[in-house]
């Protein structure tokens, strides 16, 4: 699940009016980055690793995406190299 060249940097507002996140690192291992396509679809990408360090944190870059947007937002999970059950499991709470 790569990404086309039809997909530019959330650096502008997004439909609903706020502001969408940009690229945020945690602690050095995980990446998170949001883009918008040309049609709107709203991704976020995680890259790295996803641990029970960041879960909170990359949950919280999720949440923030979905009020921003007001719609439906895809996550892409391709780029990660690691990711702990537990994280998953501390996300869904």
């Amino acid at each position: 699940m790569g990404h086309s060249g039809n997909s530019t940097a959330t650096s502008e507002a997004g439909p609903v009016g706020q502001q969408l996140p940009g690229t945020v690192r945690l602690a050095g291992m995980l990446t998170l980055s949001c883009l918008t396509s040309r049609t709107g679809q709203i991704t976020v990408t995680f890259a790295g690793e996803l641990d029970y360090a960041s879960a909170d944190h990359a949950c919280d870059y999720v949440r923030a995406v979905i009020d921003a947007h007001g719609g439906q937002v895809l996550l892409d999970v391709a780029d990660l190299t690691f990711a702990t059950p537990a994280a998953w499991e501390r996300s869904r709470g």
